[in-house]
């Protein structure tokens, strides 16, 4: 399987980021269930492309924060930062403000 993300840093943390609705054929595209599978092999410093933690984003704004080991990551502030630039760059914000929804609640950045 074939992920595309962009890596991503803030404040001296990167991070992986994969929009997940990018990809178009529902069979390739990464199911919740296997994201913390994805967050070990990516942000490994050996193997992988190296991160502190992977931001996983879909179309409704929702994200999912893991840590390197795969587990849920706190708040996150700096992988939301790290959301809310993606979002900017890729023409996902019509105004100054958008609001994701993470596991901790409801952030506008």
């Amino acid at each position: 399987m074939t992920i595309q993300f962009f890596k991503m840093q803030v404040a001296g943390n990167g991070f992986v980021l994969v929009d997940v609705d990018s990809v178009k054929d529902p069979k390739e595209r990464l199911s919740p269930d296997r994201y913390a599978d994805a967050a070990r092999a990516m942000c490994d410093r050996r193997y992988g492309v190296g991160a502190s933690g992977a931001v996983f984003l879909s179309n409704d704004n929702s994200i999912r924060v893991l840590g390197a080991s795969g587990a849920m990551s706190g708040s996150g502030y700096d992988a939301i930062l790290c959301a809310a630039r993606y979002a900017f760059d890729s023409g996902r914000v019509k105004n100054r403000v958008i609001a994701f929804r993470s596991q901790t609640g409801d952030v506008a950045v």
